[in-house]
């Protein structure tokens, strides 16, 4: 319908100003991990090998497989603007002959390729893996432009729940409401910020006042489209309190691994996920994390807030389970819903991440 194609013009327009793409470039350890895993992999699986790109923005990424020894590598993005920026930057470092860039929607049935790529790359990931909505065209791109035997980077995603001290920052937002405007209290706008989920960095490590929890491992070279459009309902988690504190709220963060499995990647779609922590049937060269107690990364935290903080002793164990569902234009929204139980009382609390809004803060 032209509403669906206007709104799929909107998602990619958020993407034309390549300034829209500079935390991703300064990211230096996300550079690194790839840096690592390319070079660790190309001998094998890089080069000689046709690439595909899915998202490929400025088109650093493709360029960098093309400099690991890739035959020839596809770089893709809905975006015409920044795609002619990954053209011109391509042709500017001289690899015009081994990188072909095109502006083109990966989940449109339209967009098919004359031959297979052997590996897919892509900086997928989002806040809660799901913000933005790039893991349903990193899924339809695998199911439908990669060989059946081909090789996924990130190969292994995993998504981590902790629980926060967010005392500091949520003090710094109240007394910032509490400032009258032409005399006027706003104060009661407190409690709707609060409900609202915002990424950015934890500012200290001693924040995390609980263990840090697996609730959730994807297998991105098994990975379908059904489960990448749907969501991950019912992810359990169970949190132990390593001090007396009181909780304010909830904090995500995931593992990027980058290997090739061990086995046969001939599975079905659904046994991409497991609930089991590491790489098992992967042999992983590098691992990004964007953990809050390691190296700040442009993905930052997801941190939600509890409506009111809990008191917790050590040794307490908090119980829950999460909904994360994609919304909105092409599932680049994130809903989710947190339910959990201490001390035999359940209470359950939902929030929205709007894709395009993701960096608010509580200021």
């Amino acid at each position: 319908s032209s509403s669906s194609s206007s709104s799929t013009q909107a998602y990619f327009r958020q993407y034309d100003n390549p300034n829209s793409h500079m935390p991703l470039l300064r990211d230096s350890v996300l550079t690194r991990t790839w840096q690592l895993a390319l070079e660790q992999l190309s001998p094998d699986h890089i080069r000689g090998k046709v690439v595909l790109d899915v998202g490929c923005g400025p088109g650093h990424l493709a360029m960098m497989c093309a400099q690991a020894g890739a035959e020839h590598v596809i770089a893709v993005d809905g975006s015409a603007a920044i795609a002619e920026v990954a053209r011109q930057a391509v042709d500017a470092n001289g690899l015009s002959d081994k990188v072909t860039v095109l502006h083109a929607d990966v989940e449109s049935s339209s967009f098919q390729l004359v031959k297979k790529a052997d590996v897919l790359v892509s900086n997928f990931a989002g806040p809660g893996l799901l913000g933005g909505g790039m893991l349903r065209a990193l899924a339809r791109a695998r199911r439908d432009l990669l060989k059946p035997d081909g090789l996924v980077l990130p190969s292994r995603v995993e998504l981590f729940v902790s629980g926060i001290e967010d005392r500091e920052a949520l003090a710094a937002a109240k007394a910032a409401w509490d400032v009258p405007v032409a005399g006027l209290s706003l104060a009661p706008a407190m409690m709707q910020v609060v409900r609202h989920p915002r990424v950015e960095t934890l500012r200290r490590a001693s924040q995390v006042a609980t263990s840090t929890c697996s609730m959730l491992q994807l297998h991105t070279a098994t990975l379908g489209v059904r489960t990448a459009a749907l969501g991950f309902p019912s992810l359990p988690f169970s949190l132990t309190a390593t001090r007396d504190e009181r909780l304010f709220g909830l904090a995500l963060h995931f593992d990027l691994g980058f290997g090739c499995p061990s086995g046969s990647q001939s599975r079905p779609d659904e046994e991409a996920i497991s609930s089991s922590s590491g790489g098992d049937n992967q042999e992983e060269v590098a691992v990004f994390t964007s953990d809050p107690r390691a190296p700040p990364t442009h993905y930052q935290q997801l941190v939600l807030s509890f409506p009111r903080a809990v008191r917790i002793a050590k040794g307490d164990v908090l119980e829950g389970m999460m909904n994360l569902q994609p919304s909105g234009t092409r599932g680049s929204d994130l809903e989710i819903s947190v339910e959990l139980t201490f001390q035999g009382t359940t209470a359950t609390t939902s929030y929205i991440l709007v894709h395009g809004a993701s960096k608010q803060t509580l200021l």
